[in-house]
């Protein structure tokens, strides 16, 4: 597993879904970094094969008729595999939420998701930012003056990483040697509430 940030080998990650349950996944948007460059961007609407709500669709722009023909999360999982067996860094803003939704949505499929080393930008800029009263990515940028379309996965995965660019820029002496104390892994426990895809409705019947 890597743990070391200092390559700057990792997967910037962003998910949006589609209801309140926080259990599926309607986009999802990958940036692979290896040194300064981004070697490859994935973007995917997904076919949640769950319900959409109202709010949530507001949010994120993306409605039931536009995932009809898309990949369900199994499919994407399975294509893009290689990034999640932990040789990659996760990184994200408020990632262990987008981790913990991927894990629910590909355990309905009855795959557990490995465990993965991550860093949190929105950690990262609580510790460093300290002078700023809200670390929301919207925020955040905000006082940078970044533009970005917020709740677009991949947006918000580029804003992301303009972040983390950031903060690596201006705290960089601190942050060197600082940065792989931030480093956790993430392993999802399963919950009793967590349904298996096809299990609900042997129970419901």
């Amino acid at each position: 597993m890597n743990t070391n940030l200092n390559n700057k080998k990792f997967i910037v990650m962003d998910i949006e879904n589609p209801n309140k349950d926080c259990n599926s996944i309607c986009s999802i948007a990958l940036l692979v970094v290896d040194g300064d460059n981004i070697t490859r961007e994935i973007y995917s609407l997904i076919n949640p094969e769950d319900r959409f709500d109202n709010r949530n669709s507001h949010i994120c722009k993306i409605t039931p008729d536009m995932v009809t023909s898309s990949p369900t999360i199994l499919d994407f999982y399975n294509e893009y595999i290689n990034y999640f067996n932990g040789d990659y860094i996760i990184m994200g803003h408020n990632i262990n939420y987008d981790l913990t939704v991927l894990a629910k949505a590909l355990y309905s499929y009855n795959i557990e998701l490995n465990e993965l080393p991550f860093i949190c930008t929105w950690e990262l800029s609580e510790k460093y930012m300290t002078d700023l009263s809200s670390h929301k990515l919207r925020n955040i940028l905000e006082t940078l003056n970044y533009e970005y379309d917020a709740h677009n996965a991949l947006s918000d995965s580029y804003a992301a990483l303009y972040l983390y660019n950031y903060m690596d820029n201006k705290y960089n002496h601190t942050m060197i040697n600082d940065f792989n104390d931030h480093i956790k892994t993430f392993k999802y426990r399963r919950k009793k509430k967590d349904i298996i895809r096809g299990e609900d409705i042997k129970e419901q019947n």
